[in-house]
């Protein structure tokens, strides 16, 4: 599957630098574009406050960019794409639920929080990674978690059916 292009823009931030990449690929006569990222942490001792806004800002940055790539790219329609990265936030959490209202899906709503954990650690276990899909170009057709001992992320994945057109 051909490789269109890749970049990516540096995300505002009061912690670790981080940004949004983007490659687009070609399975097609049309592209599919992935997104990947990182939001900021939510650490304790520091002010959540401060953190969360922080993450909303960070947020509305990967929204902007995404809405003048629709704009540049594809004529006012994102077309087929997904977005995936560690939002260090949980599913019902308000930054994911403005992300949701976007059009983006998430493949793992509704799934058993047990088998959809990506942070594993001995004194937590929560989902901060997603996989987050734009419909109508594409669709799921399963979901998972793998676990790693490389890391205490485990590693989402998302089976996804690519409508043509």
């Amino acid at each position: 599957m051909p490789i269109v292009f890749d970049d990516g823009v540096l995300l505002p931030g009061v912690d670790t630098q981080t940004g949004l990449q983007r490659v687009q690929i070609r399975p097609d006569e049309s592209a599919v574009t992935i997104y990947n990222t990182s939001l900021g942490l939510l650490l304790q001792g520091n002010s959540i406050e401060e953190q969360e806004s922080n993450q909303r800002n960070q947020l509305n940055v990967i929204l902007q960019t995404i809405e003048s790539h629709i704009t540049l790219d594809y004529g006012g329609q994102l077309g087929r794409a997904l977005l995936g990265g560690t939002f260090h936030n949980v599913p019902d959490s308000p930054l994911l639920q403005t992300l949701q209202r976007t059009g983006f899906s998430d493949p793992f709503a509704g799934s058993n929080p047990d088998l959809s954990y990506t942070l594993v650690r001995a004194d937590r276990e929560a989902r901060i990674d997603y996989l987050w899909l734009w419909s109508p170009g594409l669709s799921s057709t399963g979901n998972g978690v793998i676990n790693s001992d490389a890391s205490d992320h485990r590693l989402a994945f998302v089976g996804v059916q690519i409508r043509r057109g």
